[in-house]
C-alpha cells in the first residue's frame, strides 16, 4: 500500500511539474487550468483545490514566498512590485534562506499556520502555510493560483518539506526584504564582471 501511494504521489508531482511548465510557456485560461487540476485529482486520487482569492486583480503580483510570509497583503509590497517592473518573484527563495540563516524567522514543529519550507534551508524552492497538520497546506504556485493540497502534492521541482517556521510579522519581514534587496543590489553593482 505505502509503495503504491509513493508511486502515485511521484506521478502527481511529475504531472504538476509538466502542467507548471505548460502554464509558463503557454498561459492558459483559469477554466482550462481548473479542468486540468480536476482531471489530475480524479486520475491520481489527489486532493488539490484552487482556493478563492478575494482580489483577483492582484493574484499575479506575488509568489509562494510573499504569500506564506504575508507580504502580499501589505500595500507597500504591492507598490514595490509595481516599481520592480511587475515581476512577481521579488521575494525569492534566497531571501527566505537568508531569513533562516539570520535567525529572523524561528523554526517550529509542524502545526496549523506554520510556514512549511520545501527544498533545503540553503536552497529554498517553495513555501506554504500548514492548514491541517500532516494533511493540508495552502500555497501559491508561481503566478498561478493559491491552492489547498497535501504536503507532497506540489510540482516535483519544489522538492520536499524540510522544515517549519513560525509565521512572522509581515511588516517586520517587509522591512527585512527592503534591506536584503538593497544589500543584494549593491553587491551585484560592485561585483567584478565575469
Amino acid at each position: 500500500m505505502f509503495f503504491a501511494q509513493k508511486i502515485a504521489t511521484a506521478s502527481v508531482r511529475d504531472e504538476l511539474e509538466q502542467l507548471l511548465g505548460e502554464r509558463r510557456s503557454h498561459p492558459t485560461s483559469r477554466e482550462f487550468h481548473d479542468k486540468a487540476i480536476d482531471r489530475l485529482n480524479r486520475r491520481f486520487d489527489a486532493h488539490i483545490s484552487i482556493l478563492p482569492y478575494e482580489n483577483r486583480a492582484h493574484i499575479d503580483t506575488f509568489n509562494c514566498h510573499a504569500y506564506a510570509l504575508g507580504l502580499y497583503a501589505i500595500p507597500a509590497y504591492r507598490a514595490l512590485y509595481e516599481r520592480s517592473g511587475r515581476y512577481s518573484a521579488i521575494v525569492k527563495g534566497a531571501f527566505v534562506a537568508w531569513l533562516i540563516k539570520e535567525g529572523l524567522v524561528k523554526e517550529c514543529d509542524e502545526k496549523p499556520d506554520a510556514i512549511v519550507v520545501y527544498g533545503s534551508t540553503r536552497d529554498v524552492k517553495h513555501t506554504g502555510i500548514v492548514e491541517q497538520t500532516g494533511e493540508f497546506v495552502r500555497s501559491k504556485w508561481a503566478r498561478w493560483e493559491v491552492y489547498r493540497h497535501s504536503p507532497l502534492e506540489v510540482p516535483a521541482t519544489y522538492g520536499f518539506p524540510c522544515m517549519f517556521l513560525e509565521r512572522p510579522n509581515p511588516s517586520v519581514i517587509f522591512a527585512s526584504l527592503k534591506k536584503w534587496r538593497a544589500s543584494n543590489s549593491r553587491s551585484a553593482a560592485t561585483a567584478p564582471p565575469s
